[in-house]
């Protein structure tokens, strides 16, 4: 990229309109001799080429200069127009812009507003960076939900009254991840983008112990949803439930675990373009665009037992068994939405966004049991689609620290409708003893917030 020789005296001038031509206008003194007029034509430096400024504060901008207001059109009063795009903000949504008023009025958004703003220079592509974190709005296996109890419970109140792990004893807590975000010029007012979201961690264990490791009661051991707590037992060990014959590996436990993980991974190509308030210091885009965005969750079961002692597990064989239940949603489709911001202070402004998608979510999940002596060991999938709805909310603000960086965040919210989740799946059918495929919901919502923070580099 070629720049102008005359360094930071040629750039005031150019955002001014003022510099050499590449042509002669007539009725203007000849070549070589400096005039104090605007030429006609575009700005080019001393070897004839056109002039590139890099973008800087200041001076107000006019015809043919990427300054506030830019992307308006050419020849333009008044900082009202030149180059092609929003050049004056970040990639957020350009800032200001638009029908400015004379160089006389520089209040905070008298008639002058669109003065001294924002950056004023070229403007090509902009690249952010951001640190993200969400927190999940709720429980993987909801909060009352009883997964094991201490000792054989046959009542509601012995299950209330004698719970080991609930769903709400299994935080998903919250993922980590960034953001990427690129953005390049296409054209006057327009702007393409493209988008990365990686947010991984969503991790949580819930651990219930049970025999001699359990100080209240010291000798009760553990019984599972999966047994109803004992209540399902059948055959010769019926009459004594405490045996557990049919679910020798979960009831009379010696160790209960569960652990819950997550991914969130999104990617967005989105076309904007800029709108420009009545006062130019409000401004904003529509966007429209394609999405993708993966969610996988998986909900493990482990637990040892020490059969055929007397007392029940104290001693004896062991026996174990792990069981595993994942379900991955896969949503495509389009989005619609846009962003809006208003200038506070030259070089902060504060602004939201919020985005609507319709999607196809083609799901797959699976469950996988493997019992220490073999049985039971299976594995189920299953696959399906259905129509989903997706929406994300943002509140930001933005501070520049140079003309060309900027330090930026926000909180946001993202709620996807109809997906499959990991612990409804596991409670309707998919449990370690199933032979049959899960009765799966595919009608459940996820609901996450948190917030980012991170840079801005605009070129």
């Amino acid at each position: 990229m070629r720049r102008a020789t005359t360094g930071a005296a040629l750039a005031a001038l150019a955002c001014l309109g003022l510099g050499q031509a590449d042509a002669q206008p007539q009725g203007l003194p000849p070549q070589g001799v400096m005039s104090p007029y605007v030429t006609e034509g575009p700005m080019v430096d001393a070897h004839g080429d056109p002039a590139v400024m890099p973008a800087s504060y200041g001076a107000p901008c006019g015809p043919g200069c990427y300054g506030h207001g830019g992307g308006m059109g050419g020849g333009m009063p008044s900082g009202m127009g030149g180059g092609m795009g929003m050049p004056c903000g970040p990639m957020d949504g350009g800032m200001g812009g638009g029908m400015g008023g004379g160089p006389a009025s520089l209040g905070a958004f008298g008639p002058g507003a669109a003065m001294n703003t924002e950056q004023c220079g070229p403007h090509y592509f902009d690249f952010a960076a951001e640190y993200v974190q969400y927190t999940l709005n709720d429980d993987v296996l909801g909060g009352s939900t009883v997964f094991s109890t201490f000792g054989f419970a046959n009542t509601p109140g012995d299950v209330a009254n004698q719970r080991a792990i609930t769903g709400g004893d299994l935080d998903a807590g919250t993922s980590n991840g960034y953001r990427l975000i690129g953005r390049f010029d296409v054209g006057a007012l327009s702007v393409f983008e493209a988008s990365y979201t990686g947010l991984y961690g969503a991790n949580a264990e819930a651990v219930a112990l049970g025999g001699s490791a359990n100080p209240n009661p010291a000798t009760q051991t553990l019984f599972s949803v999966f047994s109803g707590f004992g209540t399902a037992i059948t055959g010769p060990d019926a009459p004594n439930p405490s045996l557990g014959g049919d679910f020798e590996e979960t009831d009379n436990a010696l160790e209960h675990r569960l652990r819950y993980e997550s991914e969130l991974h999104t990617g967005e190509l989105n076309f904007r373009r800029y709108w420009v308030g009545f006062n130019p210091r409000v401004s904003g885009t529509w966007l429209v665009g394609f999405r993708y965005t993966s969610l996988e969750e998986s909900l493990g079961f482990y637990s040892r037992a020490a059969v055929g002692a007397n007392p029940p597990n104290v001693a004896g064989t062991p026996k174990s068994i792990n069981a595993v239940f994942e379900a991955d949603n896969r949503l495509a489709g389009v989005q619609a939405g846009g962003d809006g911001w208003i200038t506070v202070l030259q070089g902060f402004r504060v602004g939201g966004e919020f985005k609507l998608g319709l999607m196809s979510n083609d799901f797959q999940v699976s469950a996988a049991t493997a019992a220490s002596d073999g049985t039971p060991s299976s594995v189920l999938g299953f696959e399906g689609s259905e129509v989903a709805f997706l929406t994300e909310a943002k509140l930001m603000g933005v501070v520049n620290l140079t003309p060309s960086l900027s330090l930026k965040g926000g909180y946001e919210l993202l709620y996807i409708s109809d997906v499959v989740r990991a612990g409804e799946g596991f409670l309707t059918g998919a449990g370690p003893y199933s032979t049959a495929p899960p009765v799966l919901t595919n009608d459940d919502e996820v609901f996450y917030h948190g917030w980012h923070v991170g840079g801005e580099y605009i070129f």
